[in-house]
């Protein structure tokens, strides 16, 4: 499948609280190097290739805005497609409060594009993001981080 680009983060509530929505959300793409907190792609761990996703706490908590759950969506549905399974490292600090229910509709997103993955048979290995990743797993691309 080929890589689509992310749309911005929505601003709906025009939310506030001493710098604007898209003011924070520049500032973590500044200080992180990363466009949104969830970066996607594929790698190998032992030469078995998987598809991964990894939170990026320090991009706002980590937390899950619109443009989050649409990558960990496309990473599901993806890894479907390719047939591959998925390694996800958790560091989430929740839904986002500038985006209101538009981040709250994300889990249903994410839960209905997990279920298809498992519907074709294939794992989704969780591991908490505090904990060190396995040395052998070496990322081939991050061709979709998009």
């Amino acid at each position: 499948m080929p890589a689509l680009q992310a749309p911005p983060p929505a601003e709906p509530l025009g939310f506030t609280d001493g710098r604007t929505y898209g003011e924070r959300v520049a500032a973590s793409q500044k200080n992180t190097g990363s466009k949104e907190a969830m970066e996607i792609g594929r790698g190998a761990i032992e030469g078995i290739p998987i598809a991964y996703g990894a939170f990026v706490f320090a991009f706002m908590g980590g937390s899950m805005g619109s443009v989050v759950g649409e990558k960990i969506a496309r990473l599901f549905e993806r890894a479907t497609h390719d047939r591959l399974p998925v390694v996800m490292l958790q560091a989430s600090g929740g839904a986002r409060m500038q985006e209101g229910l538009l981040s709250l509709m994300q889990m249903a997103k994410t839960v209905a594009a997990l279920g298809r993955l498992r519907d074709v048979g294939h794992a989704v290995h969780q591991r908490a993001a505090s904990t060190p990743p396995p040395a052998a797993w070496r990322p081939a691309s991050r061709s979709w981080a998009t």
